[in-house]
């Protein structure tokens, strides 16, 4: 759970999720909800860098739909995750988002 700091738009808590594919060891993760608009984008990790290259973003609100580009690079160090984004299109804005994270291992589920 982190805060968006934008410098058009006051920024509001919400949650980004890092998750990784089953093959980790290929660099790449994807980022859910980056903005706030519950989009799921890849990315890659190299050490503590997260890069996502410069990918179509849609979002709607009431009627009006919002199209462009997003890219993004973050950091984690320690406990805290920071991500630097830009949109481009429509809803041009350069946000930052930081949190805390939380990591999540997989489960287990073995016979008792």
């Amino acid at each position: 759970m982190g805060t968006e700091k934008c410098p058009t738009t006051p920024g509001a808590p919400y949650t980004i999720t890092i998750y990784n594919q089953a093959d980790a060891g290929n660099g790449k993760v994807f980022i859910s909800n980056l903005y706030g608009i519950g989009e799921v984008y890849e990315a890659t990790v190299d050490g503590k860098n997260i890069t996502v290259p410069k990918t179509p973003y849609q979002y709607t609100v009431g009627k009006d739909t919002y199209r462009g580009n997003i890219s993004a690079t973050g950091t984690v160090d320690g406990n805290i995750l920071t991500i630097n984004y830009t949109l481009d299109g429509d809803d041009p804005e350069q946000c930052s988002f930081v949190g805390d994270r939380e990591f999540r291992g997989p489960t287990h589920q073995g016979p008792n």
